[in-house]
């Protein structure tokens, strides 16, 4: 199948697209491309990454096809290294990609090779074979990853986020799975240390367990997973996940509840309505409310319903001198004018947004990442409210957004690209793989109806499928999200973050006398464990 692809379009050689022998897909990634050169880069990329694929009980592996893209940003020859522990033989295995200067490529891994997906469901967490896919290039590059069933059409995609980004502290919270199918946590180490990771579960807003895990460094060693099978994967699961080193968080919902985002929440079978999603989790801030919190700006971050059912807005990390942690939520119709809500700790609060809406929030005292559920709507009245299909991934807040120019990659025809921005960028500011993006191309565009007017969104209909480079002209700041099918002309949508920077907000640091944060407090609690003891934690639903 390689050698045919490569045969049939010359670009592939050019663009040093290789294909596994292995794995024979319909070709969607003749990637139908044309772009020699790619010039971009942001925090998220980088020289290593640690990712995986969280799947299980798969019985026609034969069908899942998984792809690594590749956008080399140096202005020079980079190699590839891609690693896994392969199980039958026992030993790393290792295939490299060479990339021409600020050139693309791709491979496909065969399922066999490196998903691990024979779990324990008799406990909720236990050790699988090594599932790390550690990839190191000798220059920066981006990763897109993609896993998709070229049958029934789910699938996902992500961009892998540099090591820069691993830190200690995790929040999970997924959207609920069909039964007989299971939320999946990877929790991962890098290659070079080992950790001790503190696992606290709720459900429902209720704390549930806690739990102490070893993560190990050993290339082949076995690693941590956590599922929702025996505890009820239809429930609201939040895990907060606190380790001494640097790990990676990795989860995926086998399939996705997608009539529990109904109106009439039907109840769901083992064949209702459902797609596959997966993420690499964002670290959480460690906040201490005695001595710092963000000096004249704050935490924002946006969506508008149409690619999102909902958001899970996560508290930070802190030093138990708080149990609730205030923030602004905002929807359209009321502008300018929040409602205060309060954060609560160990569990993240769901953000609905219902159709046609846009919803946001702002923190002045500590980071709040967000989780998007997001998917394709139903085009009916009585089905608008309804995701069809699914995919999850990360939101950043406004200081994360990037300027100039980001890679991406379509993964099937007339795709989205949805872009948040500051109000400095308009509808003539965009170009795609070097064309002026014209009013034919955008879907929709609009002011965000809060935040005092500064920010706007676009969507941009992408007809190919490829790799892509989207432009914005000026210094305007902006995130892009891409998202589409799975597989032509079958249900299932991916859908990610194209990339993003460090968070960059100024942390105000009070002394003695000074202001301090307004916040609400447990008089005589020290530890984060005490107040799991003597508090109960509700989980907050919000309809925007």
């Amino acid at each position: 199948m390689g050698r045919k692809l490569a045969e049939s379009y010359p670009n592939l050689k050019k663009l040093n697209i290789t294909f596994s022998e292995k794995f024979d897909f319909d070709p969607i990634l003749p990637f139908l491309l044309c772009l020699n050169y790619l010039y971009a880069a942001q925090d998220s990329d980088g020289t290593y990454f640690v990712t995986s694929f969280p799947w299980f009980s798969e019985p026609n592996p034969n069908n899942i096809g998984i792809t690594l893209n590749f956008f080399n940003n140096a202005a020079q020859k980079n190699i590839v290294t891609i690693s896994y522990w392969f199980v039958a033989t026992k030993i790393k295995e290792t295939q490299t990609v060479a990339l021409d200067a600020n050139a693309v490529g791709s491979t496909n891994l065969f399922f066999r090779d490196v998903v691990k997906d024979f779990l324990d469901f008799s406990k909720e967490h236990s050790l699988i074979p090594d599932p790390r896919i550690i990839i190191s290039s000798q220059y920066s590059i981006k990763v897109i990853s993609r896993i998709f069933n070229q049958a029934t059409g789910l699938g996902d995609a992500e961009m892998i986020p540099s090591s820069a980004i691993a830190q200690l502290n995790y929040l999970v919270q997924l959207p609920p799975a069909n039964p007989g199918a299971t939320q999946i946590i990877h929790i991962l180490g890098s290659d070079t240390t080992d950790a001790t990771v503190n696992v606290y579960h709720f459900i429902d807003g209720t704390y549930y367990q806690t739990y102490i895990l070893n993560v190990k460094k050993e290339f082949g060693s076995y690693q941590n997973v956590i599922t929702t099978f025996a505890a009820d994967p239809k429930r609201r699961h939040a895990f907060s996940i606190y380790s001494d080193k640097a790990i990676y968080v990795i989860g995926a919902v086998s399939h996705i509840n997608l009539l529990s985002t109904s109106v009439t929440n039907d109840p769901a079978t083992a064949d209702s309505i459902t797609d596959y999603g997966m993420m690499h989790f964002y670290p959480l801030h460690y906040f201490d409310c005695t001595y710092s919190f963000f000096l004249g700006s704050e935490d924002r971050r946006m969506l508008t319903s149409d690619y999102t059912k909902s958001v899970y807005v996560t508290p930070p990390r802190n030093n138990a001198c708080i149990d609730q942690l205030p923030i602004n939520v905002f929807r359209q119709v009321t502008g300018n004018k929040p409602s205060i809500v309060h954060l609560q700790n160990f569990v993240a609060s769901t953000m609905t947004l219902t159709p046609n809406n846009q919803g946001g929030t702002s923190s002045l005292l500590s980071y709040t990442p967000w989780i998007r559920f997001g998917g394709l709507r139903g085009t009916t009245a009585d089905t608008l409210d309804q995701l069809f299909s699914a995919f999850l991934h990360y939101v950043p807040e406004t200081s994360q957004f990037v300027t100039g120019s980001v890679n991406l990659a379509t993964f099937s025809p007339n795709s989205i690209i949805e872009v948040y921005a500051d109000s400095t960028v308009t509808s003539t500011s965009f170009y795609l793989d070097g064309l002026f993006v014209d009013g034919t191309m955008f879907k929709s565009s609009s002011k965000i109806a809060f935040f005092d007017g500064k920010y706007n969104v676009f969507t941009i209909l992408v007809k190919n499928a490829g790799f892509h480079v989207l432009r914005v002209a000026g210094t305007g700041t902006y995130v892009a999200y891409v998202m589409g099918d799975n597989v032509k002309d079958l249900t299932g949508s991916y859908g990610y973050v194209a990339g993003y920077n460090i968070n960059k907000l100024a942390v105000y640091n009070t002394g003695p006398g000074t202001q301090k944060p307004p916040v609400t407090t447990t008089k005589g609690s020290s530890m984060a464990e005490r107040s799991l003891l003597t508090i109960l934690f509700a989980s907050i639903l919000l309809n925007v």
